[in-house]
């Protein structure tokens, strides 16, 4: 693509500027969102649309796989390599690539942060994620081990494999909110600002994408996938950050919070409705909407004692296909 070769990534200060090429790249081909992913589909690739008005509305950088594909869709594909370093090097860098330094926005390397141990560590770490939208990631360490149940000390039922849900792309709608979905959502009362699982408005263009993924054992991860986030597990908080205690937590180790990142989809009602109770292989309790449940949104989705037939604790899973 002849005329794109004025537009030099490696030349963006920041992920923001980067983030203004790739609009600009976009700009130079012509192409709409939709032709976007069609000339992506046509080699094989993956670009939906959707993803890439979010990747362009922020100021993050996308995942390498998508920024590779986005670009020989918008027909620069010789210089794919020069556009993967230009990211990398923006990402090493960190926010002293950022004009003015420090950078709170998603996407930004100075949000990550570690499980701290007590509140104050993990409000003041949260003051890093004002700008809304960040999610955790962990890192392994032999003395901060998961605190789970001790194998075989919680019962769960056996489900039939036939019964479980499809694994894959879904929507989880709370059984007395049906028209919601579970979602990225806000701990309501402002102490805690990172995402949280809560129950809000199903919106297909809008990430977090929520994908079941097996998990060992008849067990499901519940995954989000975020176009600048990538992709992150939903585990249940302890007591270690009482501000959100049972909340449900995006952490992109999905192997660092072990059962209280597992789940066990207990079919009710009749065979084949799609109806679960979803229980926390860590401890064998359920997940449920705050506030015995209602239609408003941004209710939490947190670990509750299971109580038999309440609806609060009911959600329909829906694959999309």
């Amino acid at each position: 693509m002849e005329g794109a070769r004025d537009i030099r990534p490696e030349e963006a200060a920041g992920a923001a500027e980067f983030v203004a090429l790739m609009q600009r790249l976009k700009d130079r081909s012509g192409l709409s969102y939709r032709q976007l992913e069609e000339a992506a589909e046509s080699r094989g690739e993956v670009l939906a649309r959707s993803t890439v008005a979010d990747v362009l509305r922020r100021s993050a950088l996308p995942r390498p796989e998508l920024l590779a594909a986005f670009v020989r869709a918008c027909g620069d594909g010789d210089r794919v390599d020069a556009w993967l370093a230009a990211r990398d090097a923006i990402a090493a860098a960190g926010p002293a690539a950022e004009p003015g330094g420090g950078d709170e926005r998603p996407g930004a390397v100075a949000r990550w942060w570690r499980r701290p141990a007590r509140l104050a560590a993990v409000l003041a770490a949260a003051l890093l994620m004002l700008a809304g939208g960040a999610w955790v990631l962990l890192g392994s360490d032999s003395s901060d081990p998961p605190d789970d149940a001790p194998p075989g000390a919680v019962s769960l039922p056996e489900v039939d494999p036939e019964d479980a849900p499809a694994t894959g792309l879904s929507r989880i709608h709370p059984a007395g909110a049906a028209e919601l979905c579970v979602t990225e959502g806000r701990e309501r009362t402002g102490q805690y600002h990172a995402a949280i699982a809560a129950q809000g408005v199903c919106d297909d263009s809008r990430p977090p994408y929520t994908h079941l993924e097996p998990a060992g054992d008849g067990f499901h991860h519940i995954q989000w996938d975020h176009p600048a986030e990538g992709l992150a597990c939903l585990t249940v908080l302890t007591a270690d950050t009482p501000a959100i205690e049972d909340m449900l937590e995006p952490w992109n180790d999905c192997a660092a919070g072990g059962d209280r990142q597992r789940f066990l989809f207990e079919p009710v009602g009749e065979s084949g409705e799609g109806r679960y109770r979803i229980r926390t292989v860590a401890d064998g309790d359920c997940l449920g909407v705050a506030e015995d449940g209602g239609t408003r949104q941004g209710l939490e989705v947190m670990r509750q004692p299971c109580e038999d037939g309440a609806a609060h604790q009911e959600f329909l899973v829906e694959p999309v296909t």
